[in-house]
């Protein structure tokens, strides 16, 4: 009895406990709840009779599907997968050309009043220096660019056979000499120096001919010695080996000569010395002889290939008489021996029968600038006979004017600086010579001058916008640099000339037949207005 007593109590106490735990749930909200049967009905009981509650699937595909566009107030979007991310492409897109607009690059357009920007105020001495190492730039960029390319671009020419050079050596000899001749301390101090400068600058500049000036002696063999050992100093410091070769003066102890290398297999035939050749003479041009005489030398120069040779006719000539430059001179001597040096030229060429004929190349010191009425006598634009009669075309004019020429270097300028050195130095009173014709004579030139009239080209311009056009202008580096080089020209008095049917074999390249393959080289010791002078001559 027991045994059926005790369950049956158990039994009736856990249906009160679900009883009460049903009266629980039906007083809260009327949701739907998984549960067991007794549960779901004491719930339908104590909802609403109206109310159906359905299971959670047809509950959910009992709702109505919404538009699957959002509406612009901010509805809710459609559930259709392809129509949603055709959504997104768009807004992407949108945003995409957004920032497109946002961060585009527009063009740069430079007003027409421009305000110079700030710069430092430098002195003469620190503009110098950054006119050489803007030099010194550009010549690293170029070696850099030719060592990438491998080298300048291919001339159809080929490679040139020859490269002159012409050098005042100003008064260069044998130690000994310069101190017979000169009797200046300074320059014995600046001897060794200036002989390293000059073997560095002729080996580095790779010449093969040298046509060289003022070499003193008190003999010609004295100065030949001179010149000897220069040539032995280049053998030792190139791969070449060098011969001298002097000819006769009418001036006792300057003398004009050439440095000959055997580069190339070529080969010296002749020398003659001019010396004694008359000049013309008459009215007020009275000078009968050169001052230094003209040498001249044959050479024969084989081609590349080795397959043909060509004659090279090289005359080295010096306007001056006195052996320091500084000296002032007449213009009337100059202009005698430039119409007389022209017309050998001439002679010259006609003399030879050959075919091709030989190329003749003049090379030297004229003793005056660029527009001097001497240079233009030698040119053949002004003829001497246009100054000569009882009414001339041409006058010659003459004027002093006060110049501040730049000091040489010396151990004293470098301790003092070159600023106190030019202050203490006070302006010197020189003979500017000029011509005037009228009418001017209509003659064509018939030797040009190929470092003067060489052509360069642009290195650096600018663009600016103007009125809505581009223009181009030259920058601050190239017209100082333009300038210089104008200055530089008009002031110098060494040359390298050519006659008129012959410039082809000296341009740079053949699309460019006013630019010449011509380069200048400024020595320390030596005259800033007879630098080292080279061409390339290739045919």
């Amino acid at each position: 009895m027991q045994n059926i007593l005790f369950p049956l109590i158990f039994i009736l106490l856990l249906g009160a406990g679900v009883a009460m735990a049903d009266e629980q749930s039906s007083g809260g909200a009327a949701e739907p709840v998984a549960g067991s049967t007794q549960a779901a009905e004491s719930a339908s009981a104590a909802s609403t009779p109206e109310e159906t509650i359905a299971p959670l699937g047809a509950w959910i595909r009992s709702q109505p599907v919404a538009s699957p566009t959002a509406e612009a107030g901010g509805g809710q979007a459609g559930f259709d997968v392809p129509e949603f991310e055709a959504h997104e492409d768009a807004q992407d897109k949108r945003i995409f050309h957004e920032l497109l607009q946002r961060y585009k690059r527009e063009d740069v357009v430079i007003p027409k009043e421009v305000p110079p920007p700030q710069r430092l105020a430098v002195t003469k001495v620190q503009r110098r220096r950054l006119d050489r190492l803007e030099k010194v730039q550009r010549a690293h960029v170029r070696r850099q660019y030719q060592s990438y390319h491998g080298g300048p671009p291919a001339d159809p020419r080929g490679q040139p056979e020859m490269r002159v050079c012409s050098l005042n050596l100003d008064n260069y000899s044998l130690r000994d000499e310069v101190r017979r001749v000169l009797k200046d301390k300074q320059a014995l101090k600046q001897f060794r120096r200036k002989e390293r400068e000059l073997v560095k600058a002729i080996t580095e500049e790779h010449c093969t001919v040298v046509a060289v000036q003022a070499v003193i002696g008190t003999s010609l063999k004295r100065a030949h010695e001179g010149l000897a050992a220069l040539a032995d100093k280049l053998s030792e410091a190139g791969e070449f080996k060098w011969q001298a070769y002097l000819g006769a003066s009418n001036h006792r102890l300057v003398f004009n000569g050439f440095l000959v290398s055997d580069f190339n297999g070529q080969k010296v035939e002749t020398t003659v010395s001019h010396a004694g050749h008359p000049v013309l003479h008459a009215g007020q041009f009275q000078e009968t002889e050169f001052y230094r005489g003209p040498f001249e030398i044959v050479l024969s120069v084989p081609s590349r290939d080795g397959r043909a040779r060509r004659k090279v006719v090289l005359l080295t000539m010096h306007f001056r008489r006195a052996l320091e430059a500084d000296t002032g001179e007449p213009e009337e001597p100059r202009m005698q021996m430039a119409e007389t040096l022209r017309r050998l030229i001439a002679e010259r060429l006609r003399s030879f029968d050959e075919t091709p004929p030989p190329i003749l190349v003049v090379a030297g010191d004229r003793g005056a600038p660029r527009f001097a009425p001497s240079t233009r006598v030698l040119e053949g634009t002004v003829p001497l006979k246009h100054f000569i009669g009882s009414a001339p075309p041409c006058t010659l004019l003459a004027e002093e004017v006060e110049v501040q020429e730049k000091p040489k270097k010396t151990d004293e300028s470098a301790a003092e600086g070159e600023e106190a050195t030019q202050k203490r130095r006070k302006p010197k009173k020189v003979t500017v010579y000029r011509s005037e014709c009228s009418p001017a004579p209509a003659v064509p030139k018939q030797l040009f001058g190929l470092v003067s009239e060489s052509v360069e080209p642009i290195s650096g311009f600018v663009t600016r916008e103007e009125e809505g056009e581009k223009k181009y202008y030259l920058s601050k580096s190239e017209t100082r640099r333009r300038k210089r080089r104008f200055r530089h020209s008009r002031e110098r008095t060494a040359e390298l000339y050519l006659a008129q049917p012959q410039l082809d074999v000296a341009r740079e390249t053949i699309e460019h037949p006013l630019r010449y393959a011509v380069s200048i080289r400024e020595l320390e010791y030596l005259r800033p207005e007879s630098p080292l002078l080279r061409v390339d001559l290739n045919w």
